[in-house]
């Protein structure tokens, strides 16, 4: 099983959930470029970084999962994809308001450019928020070393720019979707359409989870990709 950090967070950020998963799957958890030791990239992130990982079970946190479905439209077939608290589509457009809302977005990258340390405890601020274990969360993503401005604004132009919804909804392989009933910055309502999109797909929402819901309800993901997976031909 691979699992996928999203942005701002390292590998790191999936210590609880892989610790409850390692007896059943043998578990990767890659650092992208400019995260932990591994070097910046130049240019845009794209899923090819995941090439290598194409025989495993997918395990997309918020951006994390548009880059496996990224990986997925350049020809790359896991066995499995399961996003958590990420969709095809990050950012808010006028046929998609199931995103992140535009002024939302800019504000993020008005203090990313003054305080890269600020505009990250900011945005921790969020991914936590409305969380029935937000301080939970909040200690562990606290603990994670964030990377340089420039890894976090390669970031912010992939789920600026992103629009992956034609590759979920094509897709013939399994697929699950695992949202935060809480999430303040994607909403639970995206559940619906995403659904709607690839009717074969097993959607899920944790009540009292916001966007760290991998680190706030880590009993209830596993049970989840457990029961995913036990159900897969």
């Amino acid at each position: 099983m691979a699992l996928i950090h999203g942005f701002g967070f390292d590998a790191p950020v999936w210590a609880p959930l892989a610790e409850c998963l390692s007896a059943d799957y043998t578990i990767h958890r890659p650092s992208l470029p400019g995260y932990g030791d591994a070097p910046e990239q130049a240019g845009s992130l794209d899923g090819r970084l995941l090439e290598e990982f194409s025989e495993a079970h997918w395990v997309g946190w918020s951006m994390g999962g548009l880059l496996a479905l990224d990986a997925i439209r350049l020809g790359c077939v896991p066995h499995s994809l399961t996003l958590i608290a990420s969709q095809p589509c990050m950012v808010a457009r006028k046929d998609w308001p199931h995103a992140i809302p535009h002024t939302t977005f800019r504000d993020f990258r008005k203090r990313l450019h003054r305080n890269p340390a600020e505009a990250m405890r900011h945005f921790a601020m969020l991914a936590t928020h409305g969380d029935a274990h937000a301080a939970q969360a909040r200690r562990q993503l606290d603990r994670i070393a964030i990377p340089e401005r420039k890894t976090l604004e390669q970031g912010l132009d992939l789920l600026e720019h992103a629009d992956l919804r034609s590759v979920w909804a094509a897709q013939a392989m399994p697929q699950q979707l695992i949202l935060g009933a809480c999430d303040a910055l994607l909403p639970a309502s995206a559940a619906e359409p995403l659904q709607a999109s690839c009717p074969s797909a097993a959607v899920a929402l944790v009540q009292n989870a916001g966007h760290a819901v991998l680190l706030s309800h880590v009993a209830r993901c596993a049970d989840l990709l457990h029961s995913f997976h036990r159900a897969l031909p």
